[in-house]
Order: C-alpha cells, then sequence, then structure tokens
C-alpha cells in the first residue's frame, strides 16, 4: 500500500518547480531536484538521510519566491 509513495510525491514536486501546465516546466523541475539531491549528497555525504527532506524544502523556497513555478506562467483574471 506505500509502494511509489515517495516517487509519486517527487514527481509531483517536480511539476510543481517546473511550472504546472508546462511539460517542459515540468521536465526542468524534475532535472532540478535531481540535480539538487545529488550535489547534496555528494558535497556533504553526512546528510544522506535528509535527501528526501531536501525535495520538499525546494519545494517551499520556489513556492514562497516563484508561486507560478520556475517555467510558469502568470495568468491575468477574467471578470
Amino acid at each position: 500500500p506505500l509502494m511509489g509513495v515517495i516517487p509519486g510525491l517527487k514527481c509531483f514536486i517536480a511539476a510543481v518547480i517546473g511550472g504546472i501546465g508546462d511539460i517542459k516546466g515540468a521536465v526542468i523541475g524534475g532535472f532540478v531536484l535531481g540535480i539538487g539531491e545529488i550535489m547534496l549528497v555528494a558535497f556533504l555525504p553526512d546528510l544522506t538521510g535528509y535527501r528526501d527532506a531536501f525535495a520538499f524544502i525546494l519545494l517551499i523556497v520556489i513556492l514562497l519566491y516563484k508561486p507560478t513555478g520556475i517555467m510558469g506562467e502568470v495568468i491575468a483574471e477574467k471578470v
């Protein structure tokens, strides 16, 4: 029942980081997330246990500074 929860959440995080609704953005978000995790483990091997937490911290940082994602567009509200 718990098989695939973490990979599924990481896919969602990659899509949000890249920008929901844009395939190129989701791919870029996946690369950013993957490279960021690998760099964390490579440069700080003591933090290997926090690899999954890094994904959630990155999500929070991206949502605070750019809520639409890296490739997301701000859509004007129609009145």
